[in-house]
């Protein structure tokens, strides 16, 4: 690949690094991009978990030494992850290129569909639905799997439920949600590297842009709060839907 494409996945990795820090879904900006640029289904999904940690390191950083962060929050949520993410990615690396090339756009398509049209699911609750640990075994394991099967916009998912099963404001849900899509990524990274679905010139190229996106959008989060986060993520899913639908649509008819 020629240093254009490596310029243009620095500034995905930045572009999806800060909307990422700021209410996730970043990987709805990375992948397609991976994808456009002829990169085969399950490089792009490897490639993509492994430049999308490294962005959500540097803002779980940012997090934890603002204090508002506690990782103790979310360790059983961590250990549900770990299994649900083991099951999605060994079972998306069963799948043929061809059959992955026309899902891809359309799972795309369906979570923002569906982001959009649940906008109560970002609205605060007056008290937790679930109990921490029931949270955490169903969540853990349907969000975990679901990140190491596709993965883009599993930050959203998660920030969602933070806020309607847990009843936390969304400024908080965000920051939860940093360390357990990091564990999720990292686990399907482990496995996708095991099978060199994995393309590392592409990853660092998009992890030096992630790295300066992540760290601008977790000080946003943090200056801004709750508010600012939900006006981000509508604006992420209607601009994020437009494009996906424009896609799908030119792919496959």
């Amino acid at each position: 690949m020629t240093i254009t494409y490596y310029l243009l996945f620095c500034a995905t990795g930045f572009g999806a690094g800060l909307i990422d820090a700021i209410a996730g879904g970043g990987g709805l900006v990375a992948l397609p991009v991976l994808l456009s640029t002829g990169v085969p289904p399950l490089s792009a999904l490897g490639t993509n978990r492994l430049q999308s940690a490294v962005g959500e390191i540097v803002a779980m950083t940012h997090f934890l030494r603002s204090g508002q962060l506690k990782l103790k929050t979310v360790a059983w949520i961590l250990f549900f992850v770990v299994i649900g993410s083991s099951i999605g990615t060994i079972s998306v690396q069963t799948l043929h290129n061809q059959f992955l090339d026309k899902l891809i756009p359309f799972l795309l398509l369906a979570l923002i569909l569906y982001s959009l049209l649940s906008k109560r699911l970002f609205i605060q609750q007056e008290k937790p639905k679930l109990s921490p640990l029931w949270f955490a075994g169903i969540f853990g394991v349907a969000i975990g799997a679901y990140n190491g099967f596709l993965g883009p916009g599993t930050g959203a998912i998660w920030t969602s439920c933070f806020v309607f099963f847990l009843a936390l404001d969304a400024q908080q849900a965000v920051m939860r949600t940093k360390p357990v899509n990091i564990m999720g990524n990292l686990i399907s990274v482990f496995w996708f590297v095991l099978q060199d679905h994995v393309i590392y010139s592409i990853a660092l190229a998009m992890a030096i842009g992630q790295i300066l996106g992540a760290s601008i959008g977790a000080r946003l989060v943090l200056s801004r709060g709750s508010r600012f986060v939900q006006i981000a993520f509508f604006v992420v899913v209607i601009l994020m839907t437009v494009n996906l639908g424009f896609k799908a649509f030119s792919l496959h008819f």
